[in-house]
C-alpha cells in the first residue's frame, strides 16, 4: 500500500482502506507545511501511490506521520 498525503485530495483516508486488502507493508509520504506540488503528486500517482487526506483538516507535518499509521494499524487490526 502506497500512500501520499495531499491536503487538496477528493480521497478520504478511510475510504482507501476500505478497498485494500490487509497489506504486506506500507509506504508513506507526507510532505512539507506548504504540502506537495501538483508535479510531485502526479509522479507519486505514477508510482502507484493514492493521494488521500485524513479529513477536511490540515494536520501539522509532525502529527501527520502519527494519525495516519494509527488510523492504518487501527483498520487493519
Amino acid at each position: 500500500l502506497k500512500l501520499i498525503a495531499h491536503p487538496s485530495s477528493r480521497n478520504f483516508l478511510k475510504e482507501i482502506l476500505k478497498k485494500k486488502e490487509k497489506p504486506d507493508s506500507f509506504s508513506l509520504f507526507i510532505g512539507p507545511e506548504g504540502g506537495f506540488s501538483e508535479n510531485e503528486i502526479n509522479l507519486a500517482k505514477s508510482f502507484g501511490f493514492f493521494d488521500f487526506k485524513i479529513q477536511d483538516l490540515v494536520l501539522f507535518s509532525e502529527i501527520a506521520p502519527l494519525a495516519v499509521i494509527s488510523q492504518v494499524l487501527f483498520y487493519y487490526s
